[in-house]
Formats: structure tokens, C-alpha cells, sequence
């Protein structure tokens, strides 16, 4: 045994998958005050890449627990459960999931057949989903954006 070796402390940083609690993560703070720069400047676009294994996702992970939420809801989808879909196919899971969480959050009436409907047309059609289901989203949710959060994209 290596005497040194009990004098170290824990390592802080997990291998595994993504880290979900702020209090686990570690560090990357200018990382999220970048994303929180962009979001604020209304920046269409931050890609966040790098080696592999380096906490990537986990900072998207983190992202709604890190960043100030009143404007913004925040999307995650991991491409990597989609990769032989059809590009139809997956925009109405991210549909899917943009109703999921505006559900969640209580932004849609009990009675959101249009959204319903037009999610499940985007399989016959899929630019329904910037056309028509987007803009309706939007309609519901007034003064907030929504942030996607892409893995493996």
C-alpha cells in the first residue's frame, strides 16, 4: 500500500453518467457564467464541446439548477436515444418532450388538443414543427423562451 495514498483527499470528479446535483459538480463556473452571458444576449446558439468524458452533459444537466430559470424553460433531449430515427420521427419526440415539460410546469390548459394534435401530424409533416407547433408553444408561454439543451447532437 501506498503510503501516500491515505493522506489524499476524494477525488470530487464522477465518471459515470451525468452529474444532477449542483453540490456534486465541481468547478466549470465560468462555463456557466458564459452560458448565462449568451442566454441573457439572447445568443441563438452556444455549443459547449470537448473531449470526451470531461462533464459535457453534465453541465447541461445543470444548467436549469445553475442558470436563473424566469425566462427561461429549459429543454433537454439526448439524441443518442434517437440515432435511426427519421428526422420526422424525432422532431415530434422533441415535441413530445417540449409538451411534457410545459405540462409539468403548469403552462398548458387542461384542454391542449391543438398542441396534442399538431405533435402527433409532425410524423406526416415535419415542418409542422416550426410552421405551427412551435409558434403555438410560444403563444402559450408568453414571455418565456425556450432553451434546448442537446446531447450528442
Amino acid at each position: 500500500m501506498n503510503p501516500l495514498s491515505t493522506h489524499l483527499p476524494p477525488n470530487p470528479y464522477i465518471v459515470g453518467i451525468p452529474i444532477k446535483k449542483p453540490e456534486d459538480f465541481f468547478g466549470r463556473e465560468e462555463v456557466f457564467s458564459a452560458i448565462a452571458d449568451n442566454l441573457s444576449q439572447d445568443v441563438q446558439l452556444t455549443l459547449l464541446y470537448g473531449q470526451r468524458r470531461i462533464g459535457k452533459s453534465s453541465v447541461l444537466t445543470l444548467i436549469p439548477k445553475k442558470i436563473s430559470s424566469d425566462k427561461f424553460i429549459f429543454i433537454a433531449f439526448d439524441f443518442q436515444t434517437v440515432e435511426r430515427l427519421s428526422n420526422a420521427e424525432i422532431l415530434c419526440r422533441i415535441a413530445r418532450e417540449i409538451l411534457e415539460k410545459l405540462e409539468a410546469l403548469g403552462y398548458l390548459p387542461d384542454e391542449h388538443l391543438l398542441l396534442e394534435h399538431l405533435a402527433e401530424n409532425i410524423i406526416g409533416d415535419y415542418t409542422i414543427f416550426g410552421r405551427e407547433f412551435l409558434p403555438e408553444v410560444y403563444r402559450q408561454i408568453v414571455d418565456k423562451k425556450i432553451d434546448f439543451l442537446w446531447v450528442e447532437f
